[in-house]
């Protein structure tokens, strides 16, 4: 098979690349000439690689595009509600190789040598349609900003820095910004050994998270005229900024001349409406600390997936009330294994905790810092999930009625030193549709859901250590 590019010259490489835009692999070559024997998970990108350009699957450290120095990735997008494309998933860029990565330096190890530049080809994945008919909507190149090198310079360095300490047992993605450490593999043969450890570690690798593959994505897009994206408000403004300081250390020098002070006086201030009744009155005040245009989004927090969570802090320093998650959706835990799942990706973040606390009767804004959840409590609200999961799948869910007459689920038997499970709709009447019927009831579905975070957890594991 002829392939029309020049594997020497970057730019011959790209515009054949950009020929796929709009069309599907079997729009480019007729279905006979193709093996349709094919696997669900990564089985596109090695459809493009060997049939569009010739290149043989391979796990190599250098790039595909070896004269160019460019790498060949392909991702799958979902549209929103508001037809805007986002990535399905995190960009995965290459496993850790635990013994190695000590001994490399960033602009010369094997991360940066293979990923450095990037030939991006998103597709929209369709659930009903195979590999070979799903549409290329964007292809580009992707270099990183001098802003963005930095950060992720810095995540790399936090990755190597933990391998090298012999605590690769303990990464998680919620520790960097912008490159993590997903899991790569879900079971005990996916368990690697590390230097200066005995213990064994998950086997893992880096990845661009969801945050910034949308970022890449609205970039892409907005060069090619696809989609009108609304702007984000920068929290950065001077790029040697991240060569000194890391990002948690300029939204604490932010932050800074206010903590201690009554909440009233900080709006006051900021130019702000203490007395608003507006449901954005708390990132409003968050925003305006940080420089950043009210009513926008934070770039760098968007990139990071950093979730903001302002909580209130009453008598012996326990918060208000406990911290609650979205609800969910019980098909999704006959859909789902914990690695996909909607609550994994959500306590994974990186969080950013502005504590507010009642002092007699006055508000103050104590402290602001940022979270991630460690291995081992994660460990345990995965258990919680896996035990809610089973009673879904088996219509275990009511289990009787309390002395009130109200509703009892089997889900408020299941507690643990970090999580909970309780209802989370208008009334008893918000409902989701179960997978199966409840075996007590025969109802077919029930008051929405949702995890939440023990106040005793917030306190000692979150307020008491940042």
């Amino acid at each position: 098979m002829t392939f029309y590019y020049d594997i020497k010259n970057k730019e011959s490489i790209i515009s054949y690349a950009k020929n796929l835009e709009g069309k599907s692999i079997s729009e480019k070559f007729k279905v006979g000439e193709l093996n349709q024997k094919y696997e669900a998970k990564g089985y596109f990108g090695q459809l493009v690689e060997r049939i569009y350009f010739g290149i043989q699957n391979n796990s190599r450290p250098e790039p595909d595009f070896l004269d160019v120095g460019m790498e060949l990735k392909t991702s799958p997008l979902k549209m929103n509600g508001k037809n805007r494309f986002l990535s399905k998933e995190r960009l995965v860029l290459g496993i850790i190789n635990y013994p190695d990565l000590p001994n490399q330096e960033f602009e010369s190890s094997d991360f940066w040598r293979k990923n450095s530049s990037l030939l991006l080809i998103f597709y929209l994945y369709e659930k009903e349609k195979i590999p070979f008919d799903f549409i290329i909507k964007i292809v580009g190149e992707w270099g990183f900003a001098s802003d963005d090198f930095e950060i992720i310079k810095k995540d790399w360095l936090h990755i190597k820095n933990m391998v090298n300490e012999g605590r690769a047992h303990e990464l998680s993605e919620g520790q960097t910004y912008y490159l993590g450490a997903c899991t790569k593999g879900a079971n005990s043969k996916s368990l690697r050994e590390q230097p200066k450890s005995k213990v064994m570690a998950m086997q893992r690798a880096f990845s661009f998270k969801q945050g910034y593959v949308n970022h890449i994505i609205a970039s892409l897009a907005a060069r090619s005229g696809i989609n009108d994206y609304s702007k984000y408000g920068k929290l950065i403004d001077k790029s040697e900024d991240l060569k000194s300081l890391s990002i948690d250390e300029i939204v604490k020098n932010r932050f800074s001349p206010y903590i201690g002070k009554n909440v009233r006086d900080v709006f006051n201030l900021l130019g702000l409406d203490y007395e608003s009744s507006s449901k954005s009155k708390w990132s409003q005040m968050t925003n305006a600390i940080l420089k950043v245009e009210l009513g926008k989004g934070i770039e760098e927090f968007e990139k990071a997936e950093i979730t903001i969570r302002t909580v209130r802090i009453g008598k012996n320093n326990y918060p208000k009330e406990a911290i609650s998650f979205p609800a969910f959706k019980y098909q999704e835990f006959a859909d789902s294994e914990w690695d996909d799942s909607t609550y994994s990706s959500q306590i994974e973040k990186r969080f950013m905790f502005v504590f507010i606390k009642h002092v007699g009767n006055d508000l103050i804004l104590n402290s602001v810092g940022f979270w991630s959840m460690p291995i081992s409590d994660l460990e345990e609200c995965r258990q919680v999930w896996d035990k809610i999961k089973n009673l879904v799948v088996l219509g275990k869910v009511f289990k009787e009625l309390d002395s009130n007459g109200r509703r009892v689920t089997y889900f408020s038997d299941i507690r643990s030193n970090v999580a909970h499970v309780r209802p989370h709709g208008r009334d008893a009447e918000d409902c989701y549709p179960l997978p199966v019927p409840d075996v007590a009831t025969g109802a077919t579905s029930y008051t929405k859901h949702s995890f939440w975070l023990n106040k005793e957890y917030v306190r000692e594991s979150i307020f008491n250590r940042i």
